[in-house]
């Protein structure tokens, strides 16, 4: 993941791929280290940005679905933390 002009990028080295992230998708994707679930990151996501707690929560499981639907994270694991 690199940061560029505005945004992020993230290489998908298995399907050759550039994803071109906004701020808060860089935020969620940099947030996804293993030791946080969804409500942790909106959280953080709310406190970053000063948005709504609950449209946070709506805004990062919406690009955690977006990630898994692009291969870049796997959420059906059992393991609550992304």
């Amino acid at each position: 993941m690199r940061e560029v002009g505005e945004g992020w990028v993230v290489l998908d080295r298995r399907n050759e791929l550039i994803h071109q992230l906004n701020q808060s998708a860089g935020f969620v994707w940099k947030c996804c280290d293993g030791h946080s679930d969804a409500t942790d990151i909106a959280a953080r996501l709310s406190n970053e940005y000063g948005v709504d707690v609950n449209q946070a929560q709506q805004d990062v499981l919406a690009a955690l679905k977006k990630f898994e639907e692009l291969g870049l994270l796997d959420l059906g694991a059992e393991n609550t933390k992304i």
